[in-house]
């Protein structure tokens, strides 16, 4: 008989999978919620998430393709860069990744409460999980339970 694949396997046997293996997994793992500023206000422009600030930065400033052209941050990005310039990052949160969706969240709403005028697509929490539908970005069909 041909072993099972994970995903295949009854609940009960995912779940003590889980149990067995989760002593020696570090699935709690920091993440950062941070901003980006714009260079020499330091107006915060866009919140995110990353476990690397590092990766996550360079991943902003390399995004290309169609499904990145109407978005607002990357746009602001381009624009700085035609300047010679980078936004700031300033890191606001160190949290968990059981926490990350719900303090993301609670950041941007906090901003825009007061008035600021971020460039995020969505309220946070959904991992970059957003596509472009009729000229605007809109949440994916499948993260719409995660609200």
């Amino acid at each position: 008989m041909a072993a099972m694949e994970y995903r295949d396997q009854p609940v009960e046997a995912r779940e003590q999978l889980k149990r067995t293996i989760a002593p020696s997994c570090p699935t709690d793992r920091t993440v950062y919620i941070y901003a980006l500023c714009s260079p020499g206000t330091g107006n915060i422009r866009y919140i995110g998430k990353t476990v690397n600030l590092k990766t996550r930065l360079a991943a902003h400033y390399r995004e290309r393709g169609t499904k990145y052209n109407m978005n607002p941050c990357k746009k602001w990005i381009d624009q700085l860069k035609k300047e010679g310039q980078r936004p700031d990052v300033l890191v606001l949160e160190e949290t968990t990744s059981k926490q990350w969706q719900e303090r993301e969240r609670q950041w941007i709403s906090t901003l825009i409460e007061h008035g600021v005028s971020l460039l995020n697509v969505s309220s946070g929490g959904h991992s970059g999980k957003w596509i472009k539908t009729y000229g605007a970005w809109s949440e994916s069909p499948a993260d719409k339970s995660d609200l």
